[in-house]
């Protein structure tokens, strides 16, 4: 056995015999007994500085010297262990137990070596080795004497207990703590003994194994192992926090212990601490380079805090490790598929296949994701080859429809689905699937008779019964989504999004008490529910509950690491209630470390946040904080522009600003320079071609709201245009029934040649998706109105119309705000008005009538702000009343107050409603209006606006000739009570914003516009 364990230390080590100086100096004046006295104590002292690899080296030394020396056999073997040399180690224990076979060290080395491992089950009956030697015959007299014994005896058994414990086995833990207390007077309270009850309880009995974890580190308490395992115990109990604050010390002195930094992982992770997870993950990985135990923890704590880079360098050095496991870049192509990175999951999906050429999945798989990135046709030629190659499958039959759906070839998926089901009938997700298409292909109706069918065919299935609540939704039938919610709850109690979309559903309907007691009741039962957490902090905000939001929010942390969601959300309610800088920097480590570009639509959003909050001073350190990559936040150059000296220098910044420049090389604005510098008979003469002399102008919105203000601008667009030239109305996917029949709008679908073609093609919006047909469309020009806070996604497909087309992009914006926020250039189209409709009163108000003040918006609390109800009372304290269309949401929000109406908001009887008024209010909370387009229709009613400068209807009010524009409350208040007490004032400043109105909506200025769409180009 000795012969062995030589011929295995020199296999693993061609070290030749390093002595260090003080031995090199005395080389050759002392004997072989003097050298190895003086190779132990450099080894001990090496082993004392933690120095393993050192320590290491010198045991060898020791054991080749002298190969029956026990101690240098234990302690190699211990080296071995911390040096995750485990079958090295291993042999060094055997070793030393051939050497003496009732050695104590030798099977207790190896036990440890496997707990170090994770195999509990041999570290099990390593321990049992070690415990029978002990308490064996030959041994029983003299442990009965020896204290030194007994402390073994009852180390075993607490190591023995635990190593079943983990091994699955609580029964045989039980035992061996019954064995223990026979053999070992006082064990249950001894440390090992209690600790040992403590983690045998923690599951069933949580508060008693707390008692018994701390009377366990009462007996050591600065000892670093005693944190450990109290920290383990803190694990089991779910008492996250307590364990970190206990092992935090203990890693300062134990850093380089992976069992230390593996724990400390664990309870971030419970945190959801993502980058903190990450950085422990990456040390254990540097600690252990060839475990790859840590290079898969680093990857999936890679792949939870958004860091796809580093997910990427982890999983291919665990490929390379492992020489031939990919099974953690397959992982990632499901990541970088569902972050919209296809064309880095198609890249590794063929790389993986070349690995696994057996495996159809993956060629199945690279065969959607061909179609995604490439084209649909290219998709079935390899999918046909293959089948040629080596016959259909069920993969490939998914493949097929999948292919179809996802490249918006609805019609085509639809025949594709019909033809699987044929073969596959009882495919629960291809019936779920068909049910969306035929949503797409042919309406909504027929995909909810679709949905009804297939849910009584398979008793309720949860697709199903989801499917028939989406399509509700997008009837906009409120009291049908509520209902179906309801009954996919009752269904499935434990669908955590389905309880959320059943209490925003609630809400929708303004059962605020039903929505908040949903959320309640959920999280009553489980407090760690992130996903509904996330809906009650949003619920709290929306209803105005600033502080009950921001003190949620701060028991949510506890529950939740990095989060976009819990981030927006704390940064609304402490903006709100005075609170945002004071917090700030704590709000930072709530930033994910995600590098996707879905990262940066979220970070965008808290940025609009620190905008409306007039808080973009704030904005550097998020910026710092973020690792969203630079090629993804090209929108957020100008919002740097804007303080330049906070960030100078910086290198992200620079490489964000480069980004930029290249997207403003995508867009053109020769016929916005045009049409700002054409006199009117310019104009006229563009006006006056016959409409078969214009390019056909294809118009493209979701149309999927009635009253849709994206839907209205573009009906509005269609008929000026449609004027003088042929107009084309699309939607992305099927559309809204009342657009199809009223207005002959239709869904674009590539695979039957229904797609614009040629012309001019207009977005009313950059909120959908156009990259899977736009390089069939095949434009002249092609034209973004952009209308919504969307800077990520505009830039976006400014780079998919340029990359697919080869054609520059033209901008339009809905205000000069947007514009500026984009910082691209473009030209200024407003939000169309009738000013016939929307006109002055032509008679007095009735007998009795008192000044009125008034506003309408949809009814929810982000079109209003919480200090509003001053500006009210101001006016009741005037002797006026106020009447607010679609108020009813700040009932909860602003105090009993008289003469103030709170009224529900509708959609009809709007200019009547303003003839009514004497003034009109305006200013919102969490949102800035792109444009405002109620306030102009006041304004066109000859009402003097009083309304907030923060808006983008601000560029159509010169302050004090027009309207008045304020900042604050106070000043808001003060302009209410100068135009309620002078009516010359409010008269004045009335027909002033009528006269502005009608220069800015004229049929001139609105030819221009058109003049725009049909503009011919260089």
């Amino acid at each position: 056995m000795i012969g062995k364990g030589l011929q295995r230390l020199q296999q693993i080590t061609k070290v030749g015999i390093r002595l260090g100086g003080a031995i090199a100096a005395e080389e050759g004046s002392r004997d072989r007994a003097s050298s190895e006295v003086s190779l132990v104590h450099l080894a001990s002292a090496a082993q004392a500085r933690r120095e393993w690899q050192a320590a290491r080296e010198f045991w060898e030394q020791v054991v080749l010297a002298e190969p029956r020396r026990i101690g240098g056999w234990v302690q190699l073997g211990n080296m071995n262990n911390e040096l995750a040399r485990y079958g090295e180690a291993i042999s060094c224990f055997q070793t030393a137990g051939s050497l003496d076979p009732t050695l104590y060290d030798a099977p207790a080395g190896i036990a440890g070596v496997c707990e170090r491992a994770g195999r509990w089950r041999e570290a099990l009956l390593a321990w049992e080795d070690a415990i029978s030697l002990i308490t064996g015959p030959e041994r029983a007299t003299a442990r009965s004497d020896s204290d030194e014994d007994t402390a073994k005896l009852a180390h075993a058994y607490g190591h023995a207990a635990l190593s079943a414990f983990h091994a699955g086995s609580e029964q045989r833990a039980a035992d061996i703590l019954m064995d223990a207390a026979r053999d070992v007077p006082g064990f249950h309270a001894q440390p090992s003994g209690l600790l040992l009850r403590a983690r045998l309880v923690s599951r069933d009995d949580p508060a008693r194994a707390l008692k018994l974890a701390r009377r366990y580190f009462a007996l050591s308490p600065g000892d670093a192992d005693a944190c450990f395992h109290f920290a383990s115990v803190c694990l089991e109990t779910q008492r996250y926090e307590e364990g970190l604050d206990l092992l935090q010390p203990a890693l300062a002195s134990r850093g380089e212990d992976v069992s230390f930094l593996w724990l400390a992982a664990d309870l971030n992770d419970r945190l959801r601490r993502w980058p903190v997870v990450l950085q422990l993950s990456q040390r254990m990985a540097e600690l252990r380079p060839n475990d790859p135990r840590y290079l898969r923890r680093a990857f999936v704590a890679g792949l939870e805090a958004g860091d796809l880079i580093s997910a990427r360098r982890f999983a291919r050095a665990f490929a390379l490790l492992t020489r031939g496991d990919y099974g953690l870049i397959h992982d990632l192509i499901d990541v970088y598929d569902a972050a919209g990175e296809r064309n880095r999951a198609r890249l590794l999906c063929r790389w993986l296949h070349r690995k696994w050429p057996h495996s159809q999945w993956h060629v199945a798989r690279y065969i959607v994701l061909t179609a995604t990135t490439r084209s649909l046709a290219e998709a079935d030629r390899l999918l046909r080859a293959e089948i040629a190659a080596r016959g259909p499958t069920l993969d490939l039959d998914r493949a097929y429809c999948e292919a179809a759906s996802r490249t918006g070839n609805f019609a085509e998926a639809r025949r594709r689905l019909a033809f699987f089901l044929q073969k596959h009938g009882d495919d629960e997700n291809a019936q779920v699937l068909l049910g969306y298409v035929i949503a797409n292909a042919s309406g909504i109706l027929d995909a909810e008779r679709h949905f009804a069918d297939f849910a009584a065919r398979s008793y309720q299935a949860r697709g199903a019964v989801t499917g028939l609540a989406h399509m509700a939704m997008r009837r906009r039938d409120a009291s049908a989504v509520h209902e179906r919610w309801a009954n996919i709850v009752s269904l499935y109690p434990d669908d955590t999004i389905s309880r959320v979309e059943y209490a925003r559903s609630a809400y929708e309907l303004r059962d605020y008490a039903l929505a908040e007691r949903i959320c309640t009741e959920r999280l009553a039962k489980a407090p760690s529910d992130v996903t509904v957490g996330e809906f009650y902090a949003w619920f709290l905000v929306a209803t105005g509950r600033f502080q009950d939001a921001l003190d949620y929010i701060g028991v949510l942390r506890r529950h939740t690491g990095p989060n976009w969601t819990v981030l927006e959300l704390a940064v609304q309610s402490a903006s709100q209630v005075g609170k945002l800088d004071p917090n700030w920097i704590e709000y930072l480590d709530l930033v994910p470390q995600d590098t996707a570009a879905k990262a940066s639509k979220r970070f965008y959003h808290v940025v609009r946040q620190l905008w409306c909050a007039e808080r973009t001073s704030l904005l550097s350190e998020a910026v710092a904080r973020t690792a969203v990559e630079p090629r993804h936040l090209a929108w957020l150059s100008p919002y740097l522009r804007r303080q330049p000296a906070a960030l100078a220098g910086d290198v992200r910044t620079d490489r964000v600003h480069q980004v930029w420049s290249h997207a403003r090389m995508t867009v053109r604005d020769d016929a916005a320079r045009l049409i700002r510098s054409a006199d009117d008979d310019g104009i006229r003469s563009i006006l006056a071609k016959s409409k078969s002399e214009h390019p056909v102008v294809h118009i493209v919105n979701k149309f999927e709201q009635m009253r849709g203000g994206s839907e209205l601008h573009a009906l509005d667009v269609a008929e000026r245009v449609g004027r003088h030239a042929r107009v084309e109305l699309w939607a992305p996917e099927m559309p809204h029934p009342h657009f199809s029949a009223k207005f002959g709008v239709r869904a674009i679908e590539p695979g039957e040649g229904a797609l614009p073609q040629g012309g001019v093609l207009v977005f009313i919006g950059v909120y959908f998706e156009i990259v899977t047909w736009l390089d069939r469309a095949r434009p002249q020009r092609v034209i973004f109105l952009y209308n919504t806070f969307e800077a990520p996604s505009l830039f976006q497909r400014l780079s998919e119309v340029w990359e697919k087309t080869g054609v520059q992009a033209e901008l339009l914006y809905c205000s000069d705000m947007m514009g500026e926020e984009c910082g691209l250039p473009g030209l200024f189209e407003p939000s169309p008005t009738d000013i016939d409709e929307f006109s002055p009163r032509t008679r007095p108000h009735p007998p009795g009538h008192r000044f009125t003040l008034g506003r309408h918006s949809r009814d929810v609390m982000e079109k209003h702000h919480a200090e509003d109800w001053r500006v009210y009372q101001a006016v009741a304290d005037a002797g006026g009343t106020s009447r607010i269309l679609g108020g009813t949401c700040m009932q909860p929000v602003f105090p009993p107050l008289a003469a103030t109406e709170l009224l529900p908001a509708r959609s009809t009887g709007i200019a009547d409603f303003l003839r009514g008024l004497d003034a009109y209010y305006y200013r919102t909370s969490t949102w800035i209006e792109p444009w405002g387009r109620v306030v102009i229709e006041a304004m066109a009613c000859g009402l003097p606006v009083i309304a907030s400068a923060v808006g983008g209807y601000a560029q159509a009010i010169t302050n004090g000739k027009d309207g008045l524009l304020f900042r604050t409350t106070d000043e808001a208040v003060d302009m209410v009570n100068r135009v309620a007490t002078d009516p010359v004032l409010c008269e004045r400043l009335g027909a002033e914003a009528r006269r502005s109105a009608e220069r800015l909506l004229s049929e001139a200025a609105m030819a221009r516009i058109v003049a725009f769409y049909l503009a011919p180009l260089a």
